[in-house]
């Protein structure tokens, strides 16, 4: 488990092959047995499984959760959690945001506008899909790192994830929203006075 897996730990060589940095917090867990709880949650806001947040169970699942965050902020050109959006398309907390667009089968309204005429559009949903399996609340649902490299590379298929979104983080703890793909109004003027929350 690495469970700091976030962009500035993803490092490129010269032939651009991907390197993973700071094992810092593994190490810290190197002592301790894979499933075992810990009451000192180290990690980067935006990026942790809810289950280590909420229960302080680090899996091998956590770092899954963490890899699709990554790809949905690769994907959509910005970061997951935003203090403040001036534009009601970027909520101030993407991925919930994501959910939703994936509900309405509008994906790839996801992508960053920038690359839109770059990746191919079944790539980019291809890509959007395999990261709403990553980060999915429930650990057990999420794909093993294997299955997400096969998806990515188009070897196995993604089959379209639930989508259903129970925990939003933020900075200062985590707010508990009611499945934000059905409930939670993301209209005209989104902001935290929209959500029914609740710091736990």
């Amino acid at each position: 488990m690495h469970l700091d897996i976030k962009p500035q730990n993803i490092l490129l060589d010269e032939q651009f092959v991907a390197k993973i940095a700071d094992f810092g917090t593994s190490k810290l867990m190197a002592s301790r047995e894979i499933s075992q709880e810990t009451t000192n949650v180290r990690g980067t806001p935006g990026y942790l499984a809810p289950e280590w947040l909420l229960h302080s169970v680090a899996t091998k699942k956590c770092d899954v959760y963490s890899y699709g965050m990554v790809l949905l902020e690769i994907i959509a050109g910005r970061r997951n959690l935003m203090s403040s959006c001036e534009d009601e398309d970027l909520a101030w907390y993407f991925p919930a945001l994501a959910v939703k667009k994936a509900s309405q089968g509008m994906i790839r309204e996801i992508y960053d506008r920038r690359i839109a005429g770059e990746v191919e559009e079944k790539e980019g949903e291809r890509i959007a899909r395999v990261a709403l399996w990553c980060i999915q609340e429930n650990p057990a649902m999420r794909p093993s790192m294997e299955s997400v490299v096969k998806m990515l590379e188009g070897l196995e298929e993604v089959l379209d994830p639930p989508l259903e979104f129970h925990f939003a983080l933020q900075s200062s703890g985590i707010i508990s929203i009611s499945t934000i793909a059905n409930s939670l109004a993301f209209e005209d003027d989104l902001n935290l006075k929209s959500i029914d929350s609740g710091k736990v």
